[in-house]
């Protein structure tokens, strides 16, 4: 079956620093689960097609969050839906064989009862593009909540708008609330300021960076302090961010 491939994570430095059996064993279970992104353990068969033994008690310790074991014990990657299609619609036909997988394995989601941010026409986008002039023109005084353009505007990096912006829908569709990632944004923004020259290419593309929650990082992981520079600067970043 075709799938969408997130091209990214080899710019990852969790996914960078696997072994390279942890690695192939990863990349096997993107495969290899079904299409709410369950797989039934067989290593046997898993070690057979990759070609080495995976440790894969190892791989499912390294994982953390990115990988939930069911009651029935069979493994759900825990992002494979919100990075394949979005927001779960049962208005949306194309997703009700995944609802149904998603019933069957007894995954816990939101569901939207229409269709979801990120499925959008031409004419729709133009729709949501007046929206959020509209939004920013919002009465003089009064705080206007941020749109995916302003999240965008505020990330380090420039790449891939329009994939940007589907993430960042996505990551509101999820619970997030514009503002925190408006604010979580703008505050990994400044720490890659500090960052020495030569590690701002490690920079994730903002697609990747809101599709994996990374926003929710523990933001001194964020901050890389450049020897030419005084410690200092690279700290107060840290600064006024919101918990919750």
């Amino acid at each position: 079956m075709k799938r969408f491939s997130e091209t990214e994570k080899w710019r990852d430095p969790w996914f960078r620093r696997l072994p390279h059996t942890l690695k192939l064993g990863y990349l096997y279970l993107l495969d290899a689960v079904d299409n709410a992104g369950v797989w039934d353990p067989d290593f046997e068969a898993a070690n057979f097609a990759v070609g080495v033994d995976v440790p894969w008690s190892d791989l499912q310790a390294a994982m953390g969050d990115r990988l939930q074991v069911l009651p029935s014990g069979k493994w759900h990657l825990t992002k494979f839906i919100g990075f394949q299609y979005g927001p779960l619609s049962e208005a949306c036909k194309p997703h009700a064989q995944v609802l149904r997988l998603v019933d069957h394995h007894g995954i816990k989601l939101r569901v939207s009862k229409g269709y979801p941010k990120g499925i959008h026409t031409p004419k729709d986008k133009d729709k949501d593009k007046d929206k959020d002039k509209d939004r920013k023109g919002s009465a003089e005084g009064e705080a206007s909540t941020p749109t995916p353009a302003d999240i965008y505007a505020a990330y380090p990096r420039k790449q891939a708008p329009g994939e940007a912006r589907k993430a960042i829908e996505k990551a509101i569709a999820r619970g997030n609330s514009p503002e925190r990632l408006h604010e979580r944004t703008l505050a990994f923004a400044k720490a890659t300021k500090s960052w020495p020259p030569e590690d701002r290419q490690y920079i994730p593309y903002p697609a990747t960076w809101f599709n994996r929650d990374q926003f929710d990082d523990d933001p001194a992981k964020w901050v890389r302090i450049d020897p030419n520079k005084p410690a200092q600067q690279a700290l107060p970043i840290l600064d006024n961010l919101r918990d919750d």
